[in-house]
């Protein structure tokens, strides 16, 4: 027996409706339009449920942070989430719904906001639909911080920023790139010992040593460049090595050295250890 036409066309209509599933779609474009707002430190308390039950949680390069309760995910958006916006244009894919009720919902997806040639980071989101909206009731961001370029590339730049300030003799530029307040902050070099009678210095040594070298930082009026670059980076420690050639003004190659740093992640990239050997 043939249907009517009307009928199959609701039927179809059904279908498609019940495919794009409205709640998914809103779900998506609110979580997108939720990012984007945080980097941009915008007021995102909206997207947030009103209770105390209501949880935000991150690692971090050194461990984790978390917010329990909306006054405390409200404080921490009017104070450190303001202090740095940024522009992001985030991909999320790999969706997962899982609705217990059509009141609540938990999903899970991959986002990336500088372009997926870096790691996604793993997001985890909680929901509850009040008055018709989709609110977080509970947030969880995973990310992967051990050598995505994003983070490699923070790393090249504080090693290149230290070396061309100790050719332009930038001191303060210099010391910048390091973190001369931990103990075991050390320093390598096979021609230290003729410059200053030892050949590596640490601790409270180095630091007397740089006082030193402030006295008598100046341009070199050289140039260098690298090669066989080779950056690892873990959580909150980076190590870094390659081989670098010094050239005098007139061209000459003044030294070859083989290079390595050690960085530590705190407020930035911190170089904490330094060796370089002659070839």
């Amino acid at each position: 027996m043939k249907k009517p036409l009307a009928t199959i066309l609701l039927s179809l209509s059904a279908f498609i409706v019940f495919a794009q599933n409205p709640d998914e779609e809103a779900i998506k474009k609110m979580l997108r339009q939720e990012t984007i707002d945080a980097y941009a430190s915008k007021n995102v308390n909206g997207y947030f449920v009103e209770s105390n039950k209501t949880f935000r949680g991150w690692n971090t390069r050194s461990g984790y942070e978390v917010d329990f309760g909306i006054d405390a995910i409200k404080k921490r958006n009017e104070t450190a989430f303001n202090t740095n916006p940024r522009s992001v244009n985030p991909i999320n894919e790999n969706f997962s719904f899982k609705f217990y009720t059509p009141e609540a919902c938990l999903v899970t997806y991959d986002q990336y906001l500088y372009g997926k040639e870096n790691v996604p980071s793993k997001e985890t989101r909680m929901l509850e639909k009040i008055n018709g909206l989709w609110k977080i009731a509970g947030l969880i961001a995973l990310w992967d911080y051990s050598g995505n370029p994003f983070e490699q590339n923070l790393v090249r730049t504080v090693i290149e920023t230290e070396t061309k300030a100790y050719h332009a003799g930038n001191f303060d530029l210099l010391m910048q790139q390091w973190d001369l307040s931990v103990n075991y902050v050390e320093r390598m070099q096979s021609n230290l010992k003729q410059l200053a009678g030892s050949n590596y210095f640490k601790g409270d040594n180095l630091r007397a040593f740089t006082e030193q070298y402030k006295k008598t930082a100046k341009p070199t009026g050289q140039t260098y460049k690298t090669s066989d670059y080779d950056a690892h980076v873990s959580a909150s420690t980076a190590w870094v090595t390659y081989t670098q050639e010094t050239f005098n003004a007139d061209g000459s190659l003044f030294g070859k050295t083989r290079e390595m740093r050690i960085l530590e992640r705190r407020n930035g990239w911190k170089i904490v250890a330094m060796a370089a050997v002659d070839l």
